[in-house]
């Protein structure tokens, strides 16, 4: 065997070693995230000091809340192939799990939204979050109240 031969043979032999480690490195990827559940109503109230400074609450699509409660933040780790499963104030559980992560550093989430031992769900749906900018989601209804519940990478 000649040297270019070798050559090859050994750089061939490196990348085969590699992909095990790098497939191994991205299994251990993980992302810290917060989940806010916020209670919010149309009838006048305040507005919890820990969200009015939050710029995604004053999209027209939330202007219409009056009053708004952060019940609870959850601090949780997003990891790839692992499912995140939180109970909810109105008797649903909702599952986040890290499914990708995109060449822009950003990262698609699958959510669902379910009540146990029950056939009424809101399927999976894929959202794409960046770090540090949130997405709100609302429209579970917890009493005379909507739930928003937002989702940060950290």
């Amino acid at each position: 065997m000649n040297r270019q031969s070798r050559a090859m043979v050994f750089w061939i032999a490196v990348l085969w070693a590699a992909v095990p480690l790098l497939t191994h490195a991205d299994a251990l990827k993980s992302y810290d995230a917060e989940v806010l559940v916020i209670a919010a109503s149309e009838s006048p109230g305040k507005i919890d000091p820990a969200l009015a400074k939050e710029p995604a609450l004053k999209h027209r699509a939330f202007r219409g809340y009056r009053s708004m409660t952060l019940l609870k933040k959850h601090r949780v780790t997003l990891k790839k192939g692992q499912s995140i499963d939180l109970a909810l104030p109105n008797g649903r559980h909702l599952q986040l799990a890290l499914e990708k992560e995109l060449s822009d550093g950003r990262c698609a989430v699958k959510m669902a939204i379910n009540r146990p031992n029950e056939d009424d769900y809101v399927r999976s749906v894929q959202m794409v979050l960046a770090r540090n900018k949130p997405l709100f989601q609302a429209g579970q209804r917890w009493g005379n109240k909507d739930l928003i519940l937002g989702i940060r990478l950290r």
